[in-house]
C-alpha cells in the first residue's frame, strides 16, 4: 500500500497516511501506515541558509514475521516524487541511498539494513530534501519494499491483508499466497474447482496463480495484483473479468454456468476505440473490486472493478449500469477492459462500492461517481430515485482524507486529523450519529458528510451494507449500525429501533467490539466484518452472513471469532 505524505516546511511537520487499505504493486511491498509498517518522523527542521528540509525517519515492523536484513534491506521508495502544493518550485530528494527501478525507472530510496523482528523499530535515518524558499508544502508517495523471513507458519495462516465484499472474503498471507472463502457458485474462490450452484466454502481455500501482492473482493468475483498486472476471477456477466469479452450465462444457479471463471484470468490492456479488446497493459498500484447483487440497489449481479496506475490515473471496467465506471457515460453497458475515468485528475486511491465508487486525489480530496440514490456521492441536492453521476465530483465539506470506504448506500472517510465522516444512508445508523439527518426518498440520509460521534482517533474505516467499523491508532475496532453487525453480541445495551426497519435494533454511535485483540486491518462485507490481529496475524470475523464468517460451517457469530483454517 502506498503511503501518501505531506511536508509542511514552515511548521516543520511531516506526516504519512495510507493511500490504500492494503496490498501493493510488487511481491515484497508491505507498506501501509499502521497496517504492516509504521514510519515515524522526528526532528523535522528546515535550514533557511541551505534550503534543506531534514527529518529523522524510523521504520517499525508491524508484521508477525521478521523483515529485511543487511543482505536484503528494507527499502523505502519514492513511488511519486516530491511535488510542491503550496508555493512554486522544484523539490528533490537530496541524500537518497540510491535509485532503482521499482514501479518506474530511477526511483530514489532509503535503505534500512537491520533485520526488524515483529514490533521492532529501526534506528533512525536522516532524510533530506532540497526545498526552495518559495515552497510552503510539498507531497510525495512512498512504497516500502522488504523481503520477509517468515510466512504462514506451522500454527496456521498468517495474513498480510484481507478484503471483504458481498458474500466473500479474500486475503493474502505473509508468503504472498491468496486465500478466499464464502459463496462459490460463480467461481469467486479462484481455486479452479468445479462450480457448484449455491455452493459455499466455509473456511479458506487456496487461490491459484500465486504469488499475490493484494486481492480485492467484489460482487461474485475478485481481482488481484501481481507485479502490477491485474487478474480477476468469478462471473464475467458484465465483462467483470476485464478479459476483453462479455460472457453471459453465469448466474450462480445454472449447472453449466457458462461465463463463470474459477481460475484467475489476466486483465487486458486499457480500452480504446482503436483497440476494442484492450491496448497496452496497465501497471496498477492499487485495485478495488465492487458491484452488487441486491435488486433493491439495481440490476442483479452488476460487477465492476476500479484501479489506479503508477501515474495516478484511475481506470474502471465491468458494469456501467449507473455510471459506475466514471467514464462520463450514463448508458448502461458492459465494458470488458480497463477504461479511463473521466478527467485529468490524478488519484492515489479508489474504492468500489456496490453501485458507486469514490477516490482520493493527491491532496486528499474525495471524489465520487455512480448511483447516489441515498446521498452516498456526497454532493448535489437531496437525491431522487434516478440520482446518478457518471463523472467524478468532489464531496462536500472540504475535508482532507487519508482513507475512505464506499459501501452499499453510504460512504465514510478518515480525515488527516483522525476523525471519521460519513454520508449517504442512515436508515440503520450507518453514519454514526444520534443527531437528526435529512431524508432521501423517504429514508434517513445525509448528502453532506456527518462527523461520527466518538472522540477517538481513527486510522481506517470500512463500510458494509447496514453498518460501518473503524480502527483506532491503538488497534481497537469500533462499529456502529445494525445491532448484529457491531461485534457486541446479539443484544447491545443502548440500541434502538432502526428508522428504516423498526423490527430491527441499531446502534447509532460507535461501540468497541468485544475483543481484547489489537488489529492491524478491518474490512466489512454485506453483513460481516473481519479483522487481522496484530500479534498473531490471524483473522477474526463477526456478523450474520453465514458464508463469510469463516467458522467451518454456515453460522452467524456476534463477537470477533477466529476463523477456522484449512485442515
Amino acid at each position: 500500500a502506498a503511503l501518501a505524505c505531506t511536508a509542511d516546511v514552515r511548521k516543520g511537520e511531516l506526516s504519512c497516511a495510507p493511500a490504500s487499505p492494503a496490498g501493493g504493486p510488487r511481491l515484497n511491498v508491505i507498506g501501509g501506515q499502521d497496517l504492516n509498517v509504521k514510519l515515524t518522523s522526528t526532528n523535522v527542521a528546515w535550514d533557511v541558509a541551505t534550503e534543506v528540509l531534514s527529518a529523522d525517519v524510523t521504520v517499525q515492523n508491524l508484521l508477525g514475521s521478521a523483515m529485511g536484513g543487511a543482505g536484503a534491506p528494507t527499502r523505502v521508495f519514492f513511488h511519486v516524487a516530491p511535488v510542491a502544493v503550496s508555493g512554486v518550485g522544484d523539490v528533490s530528494v537530496r541524500n537518497a541511498d540510491g535509485e532503482d527501478t521499482f514501479t518506474a525507472g530511477s526511483q530514489p530510496y532509503f535503505a534500512y539494513t537491520q533485520t526488524l523482528q515483529p514490533g521492532e523499530t529501526s534506528a533512525p535515518r536522516r532524510w533530506e530534501w532540497s526545498v526552495p524558499a518559495s515552497v510552503g508544502q510539498f507531497v510525495f508517495t512512498l512504497l516500502v519494499d522488504a523481503p520477509l523471513s517468515g510466512a504462514s507458519s506451522a500454527s496456521g495462516l498468517a495474513f498480510r491483508s484481507i478484503s471483504a465484499h458481498g458474500e466473500n472474503v479474500c486475503g493474502v498471507t505473509l508468503d504472498a499466497q491468496g486465500w478466499c472463502w464464502g459463496h462459490t457458485g460463480f467461481g469467486q474462490i479462484g481455486s479452479g474447482a468445479a462450480i457448484i450452484p449455491q455452493g459455499a466454502a466455509y473456511r479458506p481455500v487456496r487461490v491459484l496463480e500465486g504469488a499475490w501482492d493484494t486481492i480485492s473482493t467484489g460482487e461474485y468475483g475478485a481481482c488481484g495484483l501481481k507485479d502490477g498486472a491485474a487478474w480477476c476471477w468469478g462471473t464475467d456477466l458484465d465483462g467483470g473479468l476485464g478479459s476483453g469479452f462479455v460472457r453471459s450465462g453465469c448466474n450462480g444457479t445454472s449447472p453449466s454456468n457458462a461465463g463463470c471463471e474459477p481460475v484467475p484470468v489476466k486483465v487486458v490492456g486499457a480500452w480504446s476505440l482503436s483497440q476494442l479488446n484492450g491496448g497496452p497493459q496497465v501497471d496498477f498500484t492499487q485495485i478495488s473490486a465492487g458491484g452488487n447483487l441486491l435488486r433493491a440497489f439495481g440490476p442483479p449481479y452488476a460487477r465492476f472493478t476500479c484501479g489506479v496506475d503508477a501515474e495516478g490515473r484511475a481506470y474502471c471496467w465491468g458494469s456501467n449500469s449507473a455510471g459506475t465506471l466514471g467514464t462520463g457515460q450514463l448508458t448502461p453497458s458492459a465494458i470488458p477492459a480497463p477504461t479511463r475515468v473521466a478527467g485529468d485528475r490524478r488519484y492515489r486511491f479508489v474504492d468500489a462500492g456496490y453501485r458507486h465508487a469514490c477516490a482520493l486525489d493527491d491532496a486528499g480530496k474525495a471524489y465520487c461517481w455512480g448511483q447516489g440514490i441515498a446521498g452516498q456521492l456526497g454532493y448535489g441536492p437531496p437525491p431522487g430515485y434516478d440520482a446518478v453521476s457518471p463523472t467524478p465530483t468532489e464531496v462536500r465539506g472540504g475535508h482532507t482524507f487519508r482513507q475512505l470506504a464506499a459501501g452499499a448506500s453510504h460512504t465514510c472517510g478518515v480525515t488527516t486529523e483522525g476523525e471519521v465522516w460519513c454520508w449517504g444512508s442512515h436508515g440503520h445508523g450507518q453514519l454514526g450519529t444520534d443527531d437528526p439527518v435529512g431524508t432521501c426518498n423517504g429514508f434517513a440520509c445525509s448528502v453532506d458528510p456527518v462527523r461520527v460521534e466518538s472522540g477517538l482517533e481513527f486510522v481506517e474505516v470500512t463500510t458494509g451494507t447496514f453498518h460501518s467499523c473503524a480502527r483506532t491508532t491503538e488497534g481497537e475496532v469500533w462499529c456502529w449500525g445494525r445491532e448484529w453487525q457491531v461485534g457486541r453480541g446479539q443484544s447491545v445495551p443502548g440500541s434502538a429501533s432502526c428508522t428504516s426497519n423498526p423490527q430491527v435494533h441499531c446502534v447509532y454511535t460507535p461501540v468497541k467490539v468485544q475483543s481484547s485483540e489489537r488489529f492491524v486491518q478491518v474490512t466489512a462485507s454485506r453483513e460481516t466484518t473481519c479483522a487481522i490481529a496484530r500479534a498473531s496475524r490471524k483473522v477474526y470475523c463477526w456478523g450474520t452472513d453465514s458464508y463469510t464468517t469463516g467458522q467451518g460451517l454456515g453460522t452467524s457469530v456476534y463477537v470477533p471469532t477466529r476463523i477456522v483454517e484449512p485442515a
